[in-house]
């Protein structure tokens, strides 16, 4: 068990969600409350505790885990990312997704289940397709909302910064 800042915890590795895990399930009131966090994080000049995140090694590959809590958060972190990388300068935005998106068209860092994950990744691409189910409708109403929310952010490299000092306790099965 440990404390981690996000940048932390994404560093390297892949994060699978597990077949038994539910799809996605976030409504814009909880997209607001994770902007909220990092707000006060930025009013305060500190990091901020966001939760758990229970991980659980792969049996054949060294940096894939699979996500046994806290994928809501960090399926949504890695769409804020997305969302800002966008705005940063080319290498930038390169250095950006290489760490948090895909480090190349292989594999995604975060990779939701069966269905949703080819949703998801083509969402972060920017090709919006129908939803076939509720956790890809959701999807696509969270990025629509941290679409909105990012383009009124006016410092987005800073607020990037303060993502990325977002704090969660990591236990590793």
């Amino acid at each position: 068990m440990a404390s981690l800042k996000i940048k932390d915890s994404f560093n390297g590795r892949v994060f699978e969600i597990p077949k038994y895990q539910r799809g996605y399930a976030w409504e814009k009131r909880n997209i607001r409350e994770l902007f909220d966090d990092i707000s006060e994080s930025i009013e305060t000049e500190s990091s901020h505790y966001i939760g758990t995140l229970v991980l659980s090694q792969h049996p054949t590959e060294d940096d894939h885990f699979y996500i046994v809590d806290g994928q809501q958060r960090i399926v949504t972190i890695t769409m804020i990312i997305n969302e800002i990388i966008k705005y940063l300068s080319k290498s930038d935005s390169a250095f950006y997704r290489r760490f948090y998106i895909a480090e190349d068209s292989k594999f995604s860092r975060v990779q939701p289940l069966g269905k949703d994950n080819k949703y998801f990744s083509d969402l972060l691409k920017g090709k919006v397709g129908e939803p076939e189910n509720k956790s890809q409708r959701l999807l696509k109403e969270a990025y629509e909302e941290i679409q909105t929310i990012i383009a009124n952010i006016d410092d987005k490299r800073r607020f990037l910064k303060y993502i990325e000092k977002l704090e969660v306790m990591e236990f590793n099965e």
